[in-house]
């Protein structure tokens, strides 16, 4: 699985670049998406249509993301986990352990 938060800070271009990240998402063939925030809904949109079957769950901001993303675990899950520090992902990696 993969748990992405906003890029934060990408200036004009951020759309492009998060719609990029979707891409990429759908062609790696991750099993599930973690979008969080609204920068990364637009990668979530491309790795929605870009093939690869991924399962996309879209939250608003990692405090939302914090109550329900361990219900998306299963034993045995690898994590990538990759957002802009101002997204406080590092508070999401305690609700894993």
């Amino acid at each position: 699985m993969v748990i992405l938060a906003d890029m934060l800070e990408l200036g004009p271009q951020s759309e492009a670049f998060h719609r990029e990240v979707g891409k990429q998402v759908a062609a790696c063939r991750f099993d599930l998406m973690i979008a969080i925030g609204k920068q990364m809904s637009f990668a979530a949109d491309a790795a929605e249509v870009g093939g690869g079957g991924v399962r996309v769950v879209r939250f608003t901001d990692t405090v939302q993301a914090k109550a329900t993303a361990k219900q998306l675990l299963e034993d045995g899950d690898q994590i990538l986990l990759k957002g802009s520090h101002g997204m406080a992902l590092e508070t999401l990696l305690e609700t894993f352990k």
